[in-house]
């Protein structure tokens, strides 16, 4: 009964090919950078969120937040289940209680690979027009 059990499990978490139908492995990208205000200054103590599409970079869906460091730098994982782009949208909002959150930079396009994951440098600007 052991090596039923345990031969299904290996099966499972093996099992990463669509083709088999099973849940592919998931794929990703590490977003990282600096937020800065319209001034160049860096912004610490803000929340950078990201919202995902995976469906044509039509419909988004929240995904990941973090807390910039002192000096604005922030490193965000972003996950997913899809094999070739993915499309990400960031926000940032100070981390205080009803700040307002305001979009910035652009809708990013990119490519999701399964682990190692590629890291993409994204620069943000608080208060830039955002396309």
């Amino acid at each position: 009964m052991r090596r039923v059990l345990l031969a299904v499990v290996l099966l499972g978490i093996s099992c990463t090919n669509p083709l088999c139908g099973c849940t592919p492995a998931p794929v990703g990208v590490v977003l990282r950078g600096t937020l800065q205000n319209a001034g160049g200054d860096p912004l610490g103590g803000q929340r950078v969120r990201s919202e995902t599409s995976l469906a044509g970079c039509t419909e988004f869906d929240p995904s990941t937040s973090v807390v910039t460091a002192a000096n604005g730098s922030y490193s965000l994982f972003v996950i997913g289940q899809v094999r070739d782009s993915m499309c990400v949208r960031l926000f940032a909002r100070a981390d205080t209680v009803g700040a307002t959150e305001s979009p910035v930079g652009s809708v990013i396009r990119t490519v999701a690979r399964p682990y190692p994951y590629d890291t993409l440098d994204v620069p943000l600007t608080l208060g830039a027009v955002v396309r």
